[in-house]
């Protein structure tokens, strides 16, 4: 598979992404959300009380979910993930992995690699039932030096925690 090449930005360390960080900090917002919702979400009341879908299995649990996939959210993040590039497919699984091995900038060409050679028509699919795929993917950006940014409900737009509106790179 032809995938754009991997250059820094500013000499900074970080990755070039075909994906934008605030495309990736929308869809981990969405994601916590649907999560709130999901089948497999902790305890919601924080009782600790156990639920009736606690005797199935993870597996069972997720073919029930299967029932909700009318769901207006879980119908948004399909759009928005099938609307996505394969490219930018390619880096959302990578920045999960990069997320969930702890690995770092130095390992991105190898694991986005990997990442392309894995695509396939299932890859929203496999990222919509990762556990914690959101957790996975700000973990990898984090890992991948692309600070926190805040993106204020008012759509004021991203901004980092000093305040500063977020830069992309370079035109």
């Amino acid at each position: 598979m032809n995938t754009t090449p991997q250059r820094t930005i500013d000499g900074s360390g970080r990755p070039e992404l075909a994906i934008s960080p605030a495309t990736v900090r929308l869809l981990i917002d969405k994601l916590r959300e649907y999560d709130a919702q999901s089948l497999l979400a902790p305890d919601k009341e924080g009782d600790g009380a156990a639920s009736p879908l606690d005797s199935l299995d993870d597996d069972q649990l997720r073919e029930h979910e299967l029932d909700y996939l009318d769901e207006p959210l879980l119908r948004e993040l399909h759009t928005l993930l099938d609307d996505l590039s394969d490219d930018e497919k390619i880096d959302l699984v990578a920045i999960a992995w990069t997320g969930r091995s702890g690995l770092q900038a130095d390992d991105w060409a190898r694991v986005r690699q990997e990442a392309a050679d894995s695509l396939n028509e299932r890859t929203v699919d496999y990222l919509l039932g990762t556990a914690g795929v959101a957790n996975l993917l700000d973990d990898g950006l984090a890992a991948l030096g692309f600070s926190p940014v805040i993106v204020f409900k008012d759509h004021s737009g991203p901004r980092s925690p000093g305040g500063s509106p977020e830069r992309g790179p370079p035109g």
